[in-house]
């Protein structure tokens, strides 16, 4: 998990989001803190439906984030 920090975080159409700060635990399960090319941070739910897709080789993690927080883009 921590291999993602620094990764680049990119929606499900390849276009880059931002990066990828740290995955927290709070007890409730894993949290990607992501920090977008503009904006404030956010976190999002690590999990299956959130985060679809990752690939630590090329560098990469593909998030669908849900309409609220797109919404707030």
């Amino acid at each position: 998990i921590a291999d993602l920090a620094g990764l680049e975080v990119m929606d499900m159409d390849t276009q880059p989001i931002g990066k990828g700060v740290a995955v927290e635990n709070f007890g409730a399960g894993d949290i990607i803190d992501v920090q977008p090319r503009s904006g404030k941070r956010f976190m999002l739910a690590f999990t299956a439906l959130n985060v679809p897709e990752v690939n630590v080789a090329e560098g990469w993690i593909s998030i669908d984030p849900p309409e609220e927080l797109e919404a707030k883009g």
